[in-house]
C-alpha cells in the first residue's frame, strides 16, 4: 500500500467520522423537537381541560343561583303567610343565602383545586421533558477527533506495516507507487 492509498483511506475514515456525528447531531435535534411537540400537546389537552372545568362551574354555579332564587322565594312566600316580618323569618332567609353561598364557594373551590392540578401537570410535563432532552446522548467532539485520528494512524500504521514488509522482503520502497523489486 502506498502513501497515497493510506491518505485516501484516512480521508475517507475522517469523512465517515464527520457524516456520522453530524447524522447523531440530527438524530438528536429530531428526539428533542418530537419531545417538545409532545409536550405542546400535553399542555393543549390539559388547557382544554382546565376550560371545559370552568365551563362546567359556571354551569353548576348558574344552576346551584337559580335553585336558590327559586327556594328563597319559596321560603319568602311561606314567611311573608305564617310568619310574617319576624326574626325565625329572617333566619330562615339569612339561613337559605348561606346555603347558596357556602355551595357557590364549594364550587369556586372545586374549580380552583382542578386549575391548580392543571397547573402542576404541566409543571410535570415540562419538567419531564426538559430531563428526558437533558439524558438524550450527544455526539461528543472529543470522540468524532479520536475517531479521526484513530482512521489516520490507522492508515499510516498500514503503510508502515507495507513499508517493512517490503524492506524485510528486500524491495524497494516508493511512497507513491508501494513496494517495487530492486533491479
Amino acid at each position: 500500500m502506498c502513501w497515497g492509498v493510506a491518505a485516501a483511506q484516512a480521508g475517507l475514515g475522517v469523512i465517515s467520522s464527520v457524516m456520522g456525528a453530524r447524522a447523531q447531531s440530527k438524530a438528536v435535534a429530531a428526539q428533542a423537537q418530537a419531545a417538545i411537540t409532545s409536550m405542546n400537546r400535553d399542555f393543549m389537552n390539559l388547557e382544554i381541560q382546565r376550560q371545559d372545568a370552568f365551563d362546567a362551574t359556571v354551569q353548576e354555579i348558574t344552576k346551584t343561583r337559580l335553585n336558590a332564587a327559586q327556594v328563597n322565594a319559596s321560603v319568602q312566600v311561606a314567611i311573608n303567610e305564617d310568619l310574617g316580618d319576624s326574626n325565625t323569618g329572617r333566619l330562615l332567609m339569612r339561613s337559605v343565602q348561606a346555603d347558596e353561598a357556602r355551595n357557590v364557594s364549594a364550587l369556586k373551590d372545586q374549580y380552583t383545586a382542578k386549575s391548580n392540578e392543571i397547573d402542576l401537570n404541566k409543571e410535570s410535563s415540562l419538567l419531564s421533558t426538559k430531563s428526558y432532552i437533558a439524558s438524550i446522548p450527544k455526539p461528543s467532539s472529543g470522540a468524532v477527533l479520536m475517531n479521526i485520528a484513530s482512521n489516520v494512524m490507522g492508515a499510516y500504521t498500514s503503510a508502515k506495516t507495507e513499508q517493512y514488509k517490503a524492506k524485510s522482503a528486500g524491495m524497494d520502497w516508493d511512497y507513491w507507487k508501494g513496494p517495487i523489486k530492486k533491479g
